[in-house]
């Protein structure tokens, strides 16, 4: 939880709703545009972030995007902070190093002899909602990783294919390492802007904690003991309490294990029913070959091809039979064991 310098606490909202909620209370103050000025300065400073990340690709679109973002947001800058003179000039040849010097830049007295004060609390609002917003595409982003890494351990067929997976893991990592990093640079502001520690949800994130449970992998004994990072818990809603968005979680957690176990089903039936199919099927094309048989029993040679013909699927049928029937007796067994 967050602390303003009016020692109000402020709820977990995503950055849409404090956007508007600061645009609502931005009428009764003396800083006009002052919400859209910070909000445009979290935009600059990720597009910076993600130049700095992508060392590897062309970033020259981007940074003439920057550049000119930039160049429109320091004027600005300098008419609604006129005591945060003079400001640094923006770096035409690298952009993404140019120091955007909003409020959590600065020290809380320094904040004050600059009258930052008003432009620190609506940073440290919509930082929050910031934070909430990386923490919600990183674990978007670990959903993906590990359908990627099911489909490389179902899918891998080829050399080639194997190769482009492995391209595909790497970009997702490379991604979900961008996020960590711009949540981390975002936490490190609100600690700056006066984050509580001790009363909010928030904290660090280590590269270890990049992992959840996938949901496309049925679940094995003591999955139930092995808990997702803490990051997986957090974010509650502006105006639901505690208690409450513990229960909606375990009733998300509940709706989704409930689904798996649908899922399963869904599998068993499918699997009897293909076993009745191919018993069937091997039991019916017995049949026409001994009919063949008897057809052309004058002919030896016919008759001794269609003989083993329908020998032959015959033992099939019969051998799905009897794996089919020891499948539902251990499925039994194991019923009772439990």
């Amino acid at each position: 939880m967050a602390i303003d310098d009016d020692g109000d606490s402020l709820e977990v909202v995503p950055v849409s709703g404090t956007r508007e909620r600061l645009l609502e209370q931005e009428e009764q103050s003396s800083l006009s545009g002052l919400v859209e000025f910070i909000q445009d300065g979290l935009g600059l400073e990720y597009l910076q972030a993600t130049i700095k990340h992508e060392t590897d690709q062309d970033t020259h679109d981007m940074c003439i995007t920057l550049l000119s973002s930039l160049q429109s947001w320091r004027i600005s800058q300098h008419h609604l902070f006129p005591f945060l003179q003079p400001l640094p000039p923006v770096d035409e040849e690298k952009p993404e190093q140019t120091p955007l010097l909003l409020p959590s830049s600065f020290t809380l007295k320094k904040r004050e002899s600059l009258h930052l004060t008003e432009a620190a609390n609506s940073e440290l609002q919509l930082r929050c909602g910031h934070v909430y917003d990386i923490l919600s595409d990183l674990q978007d982003t670990i959903h993906e990783y590990n359908h990627v890494i099911i489909e490389k351990r179902i899918n891998q067929s080829s050399q080639n294919i194997a190769t482009c997976t492995h391209t595909e893991i790497a970009e997702i990592w490379s991604r979900m390492m961008l996020l960590k990093n711009r949540y981390m640079h975002s936490y490190s502001a609100l600690l700056a802007l006066g984050y509580s520690t001790n009363e909010g949800e928030l904290r660090p994130l280590e590269d270890s904690e990049l992992w959840g449970k996938s949901v496309w992998v049925p679940h094995t004994t003591g999955d139930s003991s092995k808990q997702n990072p803490w990051f997986w818990s957090v974010g509650r809603p502006e105006g639901v309490s505690e208690d409450m968005w513990l229960m909606e979680l375990e009733r998300v957690r509940w709706f989704r294990e409930r689904v798996a176990v649908d899922r399963l089903r869904e599998e068993v039936e499918i699997l009897e029913e293909e076993f009745r199919r191919t018993h069937k099927s091997f039991s019916r094309i017995s049949e026409v070959w001994t009919a063949l048989a008897d057809v052309n029993s004058s002919k030896r040679g016919y008759a001794c091809y269609a003989q083993r013909q329908a020998h032959m699927f015959t033992l099939l049928a019969n051998d799905c039979w009897l794996k089919w029937k020891w499948c539902v007796f251990c499925a039994t067994l194991a019923k009772v064991v439990i």
